[in-house]
């Protein structure tokens, strides 16, 4: 009997050991963090444990549908943060929200994932200090659940893409492998193809013919769209052509017809939204370039009096000049005016980050007190335009350039909006005066 009462004892006190032990690692017990409201603040930590065996559905259910727990994380730098559920037990899920209201809507969501490091998921997404964001952790499916760990860190020296949005697409002409990284970037368009993390470019044809869209060299699954628009957003008729993968490889290749001086967007995004990295865009062109001039030397600016959309390329150029407004190849013209009023001389359709300069008079090389103005973009453009009081007869020198050390194929607009004479509109107001009443209103 006693033996029998020791075996009990013993029996009973690793039952009561066990079931401490798991409720000192949380096994078992639902977790506080269960329900949205109870999001639990978090800051940057590694490893952070974690079980979602005993937890609920609470939500809105956008991405994941099946037992999950929340955090509220205040972003600790300028930056990017990476979310990672590395070193889980079970097949994860996460997504990110903005702000730390519930429930999120769908507009909310900043990024999601499934698989990235294995069964395992991470996401990296733009972050400001001291901003919070709702993280969202749960499984495959409603049957995915489990042990875990959470690690969540800020890199400041990362940064979210410039032309993450539409509306800021990059002006890019005919460029080889230019690099770009969509880790930090998020979706925004009208998600005609695919809703991954995407960036944007504008492309400006310098004349009509093929022209090619690249993405081969890239380090992850590719997707492109060429839209025959460069305004956003564009509509699902806007679409030239859409690609996956490309000659057996799975980056993207699109070649289209272009026309000289009509604009397109460019959509470089991922096949999934697990799908970001990064990656090189090429632009090449069929089109001849417009023949070479040589104006490439301030003294041999090509005279010119009003023009619209003259071809011009800089590619092959080099750097003349003072150095007062660009430092970048550059080619000069000599613009005689043929009215006294606003002149207007623009690169609008260009199809790279121009930079534009005016100088009173043709003599080289101009000085400073010469400048009339030095122009880099004008309102809601990479390309360059400058207005200015002109004098009919009078010469003004027009460098054109490129934002740093840009180049490429370019259009050149001048026009002169003739200012109205005094005496002219002296007649216009006598005649005004003269006009006789009408003869409902005499009759009045």
């Amino acid at each position: 009997m006693k033996r029998f009462s020791s075996n009990l004892v013993l029996v009973f006190g690793c039952v009561l050991l066990l079931v401490a032990s798991n409720v000192a690692l949380g096994v078992g017990v639902i977790p506080s963090n269960d329900n949205c409201a109870n999001a639990r603040a978090v800051g940057n930590v590694t490893g952070l444990a974690f079980d979602t065996t005993r937890a609920t559905f609470d939500g809105p259910g956008h991405y994941i549908r099946g037992p999950n727990l929340w955090y509220c994380y205040t972003a600790t730098c300028n930056g990017c943060a990476t979310v990672s559920l590395r070193g889980s037990s079970f097949d994860t899920k996460v997504a990110v929200y903005e702000g730390c209201n519930c429930y999120p809507g769908a507009g909310d969501l900043i990024k999601s994932n499934d698989d990235f490091i294995g069964q395992q998921s991470q996401v990296t997404f733009p972050v400001k200090n001291g901003n919070r964001y709702l993280i969202e952790v749960g499984g495959f499916n409603p049957t995915a659940k489990g042990q875990g760990t959470i690690s969540i860190s800020c890199d400041a020296q990362s940064s979210q893409p410039v032309n993450d949005d539409c509306a800021n697409a990059k002006q890019i002409g005919n460029v080889t492998e230019q690099p770009f990284n969509t880790t930090c970037a998020t979706f925004d368009g009208p998600g005609l193809f695919f809703t991954s993390p995407n960036i944007w470019y504008r492309y400006t044809a310098g004349g009509t013919g093929d022209v090619t869209v690249s993405l081969l060299g890239s380090e992850f699954d590719t997707a492109l769209v060429v839209y025959n628009t460069g305004n956003c957003y564009p509509a699902s008729g806007d679409i030239i052509q859409r690609n996956d993968d490309f000659g057996g490889f799975l980056q993207s290749q699109i070649t289209f017809q272009a026309t000289a001086g009509r604009s397109y967007l460019f959509e470089v995004l991922g096949y999934n939204a697990d799908e970001v990295g990064e990656g090189v865009i090429t632009v090449s062109s069929a089109v001849q370039p417009p023949p070479a001039t040589n104006n490439d030397e301030c003294h041999n600016a090509k005279p010119i009096k009003e023009v619209t959309n003259m071809q011009f390329d800089t590619t092959s150029a080099t750097q003349d000049g003072p150095h007062l407004c660009m430092y970048s190849k550059n080619i000069w013209f000599c613009y005689t005016a043929s009215c006294t009023g606003k002149a207007t001389v623009s690169l609008a359709g260009s199809s790279y980050d121009t930079m534009l300069a005016v100088y009173d008079g043709c003599e080289c090389y101009p000085t400073s007190s010469d400048m009339i103005e030095c122009n880099d973009d004008a309102p809601n453009s990479r390309q360059s335009e400058i207005i200015f009081d002109a004098v009919a007869g009078n010469q003004y020198l027009i460098e054109v350039g490129g934002y740093a050390l840009e180049a490429g194929q370019g259009l050149l607009t001048v026009s002169c909006a003739k200012m109205q004479s005094r005496s002219a509109m002296s007649r216009t107001w006598r005649s005004a005066r003269q006009t006789p009443r009408s003869t409902d209103r005499a009759s009045a």
